[in-house]
C-alpha cells in the first residue's frame, strides 16, 4: 500500500493533533492525595446511617483533601446521573441501566411491622389481601424504599391505603 498525497497531508496534521491531544490529556497520572474537590453521595437515610460513614472514613486517608456531600435519593436521579452533580448512588431497584455501573453491596428483606395486639400478629402467613385491608405508612424519602410493595400490589389490582407518610424510618 503507498499513501496518496492527500494521505500524507492529513498524516502530518493528525500527527500535530495526536500530539496536541496527548500534550493535553497525557500529562500526570491522578493522585488521590491531590485531588481537592467534592464527591456527592445519594441514598435512603437509612443506607447513609450506614454507609455513608464508612465511605469517609475508608476513602479520606487515601485522598486527605476530598470532600463529601450527601443528598437524599430520588429514584429520577437515576436517569439523570449524567447531568446531576452525584458521583455515587445506592438503590433498592433492581437494576441500574445499561449506561451506569453497578453492583450489589447488600440485600434486604421486607417485612410487616405492626404494633403490639394488631391482628396481623397471630397470623402464620400474610397476604396481599391481608396487607390492603390495613392503613399503612408510606417511608417516603429516599424514592424506592417501598415500591416493591406498590408494584406487587398494583400487579395484583390492589393498593395501600396510606394513613401517615414520614420521610425517615
Amino acid at each position: 500500500m503507498f499513501l496518496t498525497p492527500r494521505a500524507m497531508r492529513l498524516s502530518a496534521e493528525l500527527e500535530k493533533l495526536l500530539e496536541e491531544i496527548q500534550r493535553v490529556l497525557g500529562g500526570q497520572e491522578f493522585d488521590p492525595k491531590l485531588y481537592d474537590q467534592t464527591i456527592t453521595f445519594s441514598s435512603s437515610d437509612y443506607v447513609a446511617q450506614y454507609i455513608f460513614p464508612e465511605l469517609v472514613s475508608q476513602l479520606s486517608p487515601l485522598a486527605p483533601l476530598l470532600k463529601f456531600s450527601y443528598r437524599l435519593w430520588e429514584p429520577k436521579l437515576l436517569q439523570k446521573l449524567g447531568d446531576e452533580d452525584v458521583q455515587l448512588a445506592s438503590t433498592m431497584l433492581p437494576s441500574a441501566p445499561e449506561s451506569l455501573c453497578s453492583r450489589k453491596i447488600g440485600e434486604d428483606v421486607p417485612v410487616v411491622v405492626v404494633r403490639e395486639g394488631h391482628p396481623l400478629c397471630s397470623k402464620a402467613e400474610i397476604t396481599f389481601n391481608d396487607l390492603k385491608s390495613y392503613q399503612h405508612i408510606r417511608i417516603s424519602a429516599g424514592g424506592d424504599k417501598d415500591s416493591f410493595l406498590d408494584s406487587a400490589m398494583k400487579e395484583r389490582g390492589l393498593e395501600r391505603r396510606i394513613l401517615v407518610s414520614t420521610p425517615f424510618f
